[in-house]
Formats: C-alpha cells, sequence, structure tokens
C-alpha cells in the first residue's frame, strides 16, 4: 500500500505515445463536439453572437474579396478544416436523420 502512494511523488515522464489518436478517442471527440455546436459555450468556439458581430464588423472594414486576399498573404489556410474521424461519422448521422 506505501509502495503505491510513493509512486505520486514520482516525476512523470514528459510523453507518452497513446494507442489511439486523442482526438479519436470517442468521448473526447463527442465532447469536443458538443463544446462546438453549443452556441452558449464559449470555450471550443465563439458564441454566436460573438462571431455574428466579427462578421458584421469586418465586412464593414473591408469587402470580402479584400479579406480573402489578406488572409491569403498571410498564409491562412481558411480552406482546410480540421478533421476529426469520430466527428465525420457523427455529422453523416445527424444527414441521414435530417433527410428522414
Amino acid at each position: 500500500m506505501y509502495d503505491n502512494l510513493l509512486t505520486i511523488f514520482e516525476k512523470p515522464s514528459l510523453y507518452k505515445k497513446m494507442e489511439i489518436p486523442f482526438w479519436d478517442d470517442e468521448h473526447i471527440s463527442l465532447q469536443m463536439l458538443k463544446a462546438h455546436l453549443n452556441p452558449e459555450f464559449n470555450g471550443a468556439s465563439r458564441k454566436l453572437d460573438f462571431i455574428n458581430k466579427s462578421a458584421d464588423w469586418i465586412t464593414r472594414i473591408v469587402r470580402p474579396s479584400e479579406f480573402n486576399e489578406l488572409l491569403e498573404e498571410k498564409n491562412f489556410n481558411y480552406s482546410n478544416p480540421d478533421v476529426v474521424e469520430k466527428g465525420l461519422e457523427l455529422e453523416k448521422e445527424m444527414f441521414k436523420n435530417f433527410q428522414n
């Protein structure tokens, strides 16, 4: 029993490779998807109100085509979103249910 207690004082290793990618873990990916889709939660994505105000502000100060050019000049890739396998599976399932 005391030997097990002593392990809490050991310095943890800096990195340990997981058997499955972190974002592909069913629990993690589902919770992240819920966080991103919750319009009242500001942790994973901004709240919808903030996104709308930001979009309004951007379009008041610059035309969309100019904005795209500015992003490209800064090497900002806005055409390649993060893809998480579990998220894609859930979206496909949601789409099937929506069609029925």
